[in-house]
């Protein structure tokens, strides 16, 4: 998410596919997450657990660290990169217009009630919708001061300073399910700049088996202790087991965050390939984060096309969530793209004429 926003055109032409491809797993990740949360389907983790259940709680459990990579990916480029005024502005701008869109879409099939208030929120998104992109707004302006403190710390010093930040904002709040002190969403992913820009600077980028290795075991963790809380909850009857077993996929779970680096780390360094097909679609999923997940959408998309809580009596509920899941990411992809060359493409090309 966000590659229009981060790299600059001719930049594209010299990247391989395998940062591409992480970012369109990391949507999917983010859409399966939002399948079970905005579905309703938590209403189901009761004492009366299943595989269903389960399935559905371990669907649940990636978006956040789709999240924390698609972040740490941000630090990796920009740490080398300058933020400019344009790509912030593009970024703006795919933002209102979806909100916009959207909002008098519904409007005129009187699907929602138009109203001075709701047209302000739709019109200034970033102030009143998805927490994730407001978050990145603010990271993207602070860059700028995050890479000149940044590049002037020495390996061993950054080290020591992500490894603090690692104890105060995940560890801690992981082993207690609390935090201890306002470590928020923001907070987290400006941490996990820090870490995609350590990355960059102080890594070298050669193949390694252990990232793999590592990259399973912290997923396996992650999906081990969603099951063991489950267990928990059945064996002792504590239905507060069984409610809380996703805790451990917060954003600011020292799981997801170890799951979020090696799972960078493997694909940055382990995959090597070039599709054209692969960059195209990965574009785009700034465009599907925004679509899907726009208030409007979300509330009918998930709860009145085909919603999952229908599926849960039925063994097909398993077809059925990666069906919608994967025409949501093709639907909304399809429709980012046409809105890029309809509308951005030209507006890109009447900036860079003005800048001349």
């Amino acid at each position: 998410m966000g590659t229009e926003i981060e790299v600059k055109k001719e930049e594209k032409t010299k990247r391989k596919s395998n940062i591409e491809l992480l970012r369109i797993i990391c949507i999917i990740m983010i859409i399966a997450h939002h399948y079970t949360i905005h579905g309703g389907l938590g209403q189901y983790y009761t004492l009366g657990i299943n595989k269903k259940v389960a399935f559905v709680q371990i669907l649940s459990i990636w978006g956040k660290m789709g999240c924390n990579i698609f972040m740490i990916i941000t630090g990796y480029f920009m740490i080398k990169s300058k933020a400019k005024p344009k790509k912030l502005i593009l970024l703006l701008l795919e933002m209102i217009f979806y909100s916009l869109g959207i909002y008098a879409i519904f409007c005129i099939f009187h699907l929602a009630t138009f109203s001075k208030d709701a047209l302000m929120k739709s019109i200034f998104p970033m102030f009143f919708q998805n927490w994730f992109l407001v978050d990145y707004i603010i990271i993207y302006c602070l860059i700028p001061y995050f890479n000149e403190m940044l590049q002037k710390l020495d390996k061993t010093t950054f080290k020591k300073f992500l490894g603090v930040l690692f104890i105060i904002g995940f560890c801690i709040p992981t082993l207690i399910n609390k935090t201890i002190v306002n470590f928020n969403e923001l907070g987290v992913l400006i941490v996990m700049y820090f870490v995609g820009a350590y990355i960059r600077l102080h890594t070298e980028e050669k193949s390694d088996k252990k990232y793999f290795w590592l990259m399973i075991a912290f997923d396996v963790a992650l999906v081990g202790l969603v099951l063991l809380w489950d267990f928990i909850g059945v064996k002792f009857q504590q239905v507060t087991y069984i409610k809380e077993a996703t805790r451990f996929a917060q954003i600011n779970s020292a799981v997801v965050f170890g799951g979020a680096v090696y799972t960078f780390l493997f694909f940055k360094n382990n995959i090597n390939f070039s599709s054209k097909v692969i960059n195209f679609l990965s574009s785009s999923t700034l465009g599907v984060y925004l679509i899907h997940d726009n208030p409007y959408i979300r509330g009918w998309v998930w709860n009145k096309i085909s919603p999952g809580k229908a599926y849960m009596s039925s063994n097909m509920i398993l077809v059925h969530a990666v069906a919608k899941i994967l025409i949501i990411f093709i639907i909304c992809t399809i429709i980012d793209k046409i809105r890029i060359f309809v509308f951005e493409k030209p507006i890109d090309k009447l900036m860079d004429k003005n800048k001349r």
